[in-house]
């Protein structure tokens, strides 16, 4: 009889098999048409520039690099905080007076912040934080939860709760195209936990619970799917604006502290790649999740089969062995 191990990596094989030739034949109806409609949510900088937010500056850099790139095609931009339910609200009707009557066939979401220490590190007394690289619990400095408190609850809003408003916001747009897509960028942190992400991961668990509910909520009612993409260590400035790290002298560069807060120094992807396979899922209606790098889709299987073999990879990964 075959063991349950060797019927899980067979089902993986078959599942991997199904995916590929779906990507070869299935493409949704409205991609690559002249008049397709893409709004993406957090354009100025890392992967989101690579497709082509609240950096105006840089949006109309990035517009302007788009414009190059495609003469033919029309770009236009709105500064706009997430976090803020009125400015939210309004995105609808500044799409609607940029593009009269046309619906989004495609929403890509890439806004988001990071956090990059460990729960402990955070809370510790500022003594502890100058004397010792690895905090215990009994380091743990009270009067330290009204920061963890606020900047949990800033990290929430940007990464979960803003998101889930702007979809709210776009769907009856989404709605009304032949076939509306939405493709979320995640984490491979939001379906397995990492050291020094503590807070990041929670955020992405909480975005991966919020996507796969609501995928089933709208089976019946609505044309458009929803895809969300989990990316291991990309190259990109995104770790260095994390909302819980005190900004270290200039003579330390914040990619290499200590403790593996800033991932893996090698490795890492570039954001056209993970740009670049986010195209592919934008123009298919099949798939639901997709890892980058490929290798990373075995996270849930050991999560399932060998989740401690998964932590000390993960506690590998980010240096922390």
């Amino acid at each position: 009889m075959l063991s349950p191990t060797l019927l899980a990596i067979a089902a993986a094989l078959g599942v991997w098999a199904y995916g590929r030739i779906r990507a070869i034949t299935g493409r949704r109806n409205g991609t690559n048409c002249p008049a397709e409609l893409v709004v993406i949510v957090g354009a100025s900088s890392g992967i989101g520039k690579d497709l082509v937010a609240r950096r105006t500056p840089l949006l109309a850099q990035v517009a302007e690099q788009c414009r190059q790139a495609n003469p033919l095609s029309t770009i236009a931009y709105e500064s706009m905080d997430i976090t803020k339910p009125d400015q939210v609200q309004t995105l609808p009707c500044r799409i609607h007076a940029a593009y009269p009557q046309q619906p989004v066939d495609t929403l890509i979401l890439c806004a988001g912040v990071i956090s990059v220490q460990r729960f402990v590190d955070f809370l510790a007394t500022p003594e502890a934080k100058d004397t010792r690289a690895t905090k215990t619990p009994n380091d743990i400095d009270l009067t330290r939860l009204p920061s963890f408190y606020t900047t949990a609850m800033a990290i929430f809003n940007a990464n979960a709760i803003g998101l889930m408003g702007v979809i709210g916001a776009m769907l009856p747009l989404l709605h009304t195209a032949k076939s509306g897509r939405i493709v979320v960028v995640s984490s491979a942190a939001g379906r397995s936990g990492a050291p020094t992400r503590s807070l990041y991961a929670a955020t992405k668990h909480a975005l991966h619970g919020f996507i796969d509910s609501l995928r089933i909520e709208l089976l019946d009612t609505t044309r458009t799917t929803i895809c969300t993409v989990c990316p291991g260590t990309v190259a990109t400035d995104f770790r260095q604006s994390a909302v819980d790290l005190a900004r270290p002298p200039s003579s330390a560069p914040l990619d290499q502290l200590s403790n593996g807060a800033f991932g893996s120094p090698t490795g890492k992807l570039t954001p056209l790649a993970v740009a670049q396979r986010m195209m592919e899922v934008a123009d298919n209606n099949w798939e639901r999740e997709v890892f980058l790098p490929r290798s990373y889709a075995f996270i849930p299987w050991l999560q399932v089969l060998c989740p401690t073999l998964l932590d000390t990879l993960a506690a590998r990964k980010y240096r922390q062995t």
